[in-house]
């Protein structure tokens, strides 16, 4: 059984549900992906490097899925090289006007991992989000959007978020 926690202050009550949706939702693709063979994580590294290639018309760095994930480059360099061993994308080493930077690409098992999970993922999605009407669904990423700004503010004063739109 879960449990729920009210503390009687928004605040901390709003903190601790934005964590818990967070883990379920986690756990919830961790569910479905595992029947796909790769991991959320990977799932969205792929689903990044594909959308930054349509948007940019151009080479994908771990620099720009760190950055669209908001995740450390560590992080992301850690996934991208369990993920070149799994065979699920390659690294293009020195193929760019700056020798530092290594382009991704995602080989032939990696976009059959994109076109396998595709179809469970949007259906998690929208079963999930489902529970809320259009204009409470743009309610809520309006809310979203406002705090992950308040997140972005604290760990990264004055830096401004680039809107990319899909």
């Amino acid at each position: 059984m879960a449990l729920s926690f009210t503390f009687g202050n928004p605040k901390l009550d709003g903190w601790i549900l934005l964590h818990q949706t967070y883990n379920l939702i986690v756990k919830c693709e961790e569910t479905e992906f595992v029947k796909s063979e790769i991991t959320p994580q990977q799932y969205w590294v792929l689903q990044a490097i594909n959308y930054l290639g349509r948007y940019r018309n151009g080479p994908v760095t771990q620099k720009d899925v760190a950055q669209l994930l908001d995740r450390n480059a560590n992080s992301i360099t850690l996934i991208i090289t369990r993920m070149e061993k799994a065979g699920l994308v390659e690294r293009k080493i020195r193929e760019l006007p700056d020798l530092r930077a290594v382009r991704l690409v995602i080989t032939p098992k990696g976009q059959a991992a994109i076109e396998r999970v595709q179809k469970p993922a949007w259906e998690l999605i929208e079963s999930i989000m489902a529970t809320l009407s259009e204009e409470e669904q743009k309610a809520c990423n309006a809310l979203l959007k406002r705090i992950r700004a308040a997140v972005l503010d604290h760990l990264k004063p004055g830096e401004k978020i680039e809107e990319v739109r899909i």
